[in-house]
């Protein structure tokens, strides 16, 4: 694996050692994780946000919940009754 420097500040360092002691994992490990974290975070923000501005126009939103029960009906179809 290739590596590059990057400059953080010095509380930024002491939270990684914090971190690394108590979880035996590398710093490199750790900052990974974070930055995967935090891309998440980021995606369901701006889903969230997305479905904000749907929900905000009614006819947007009345043609969503339209197709959504289209599916769940679809979803239905091969379904057995008893096993509901």
């Amino acid at each position: 694996m290739s590596t590059a420097t990057v400059r953080i500040d010095k509380r930024t360092h002491q939270l990684l050692q914090e971190i690394k002691n108590f979880s035996g994992e590398s710093m490199q490990t750790i900052i990974s994780k974070a930055l995967e974290n935090y891309k998440e975070v980021q995606f369901w923000e701006e889903v969230n946000e997305a479905y904000s501005k749907l929900r905000a126009n009614k006819k947007d939103w009345a043609e969503e919940k339209k197709e959504r029960k289209t599916w769940e009906r679809a979803n239905l179809d091969n379904i057995k009754k008893d096993r509901l």
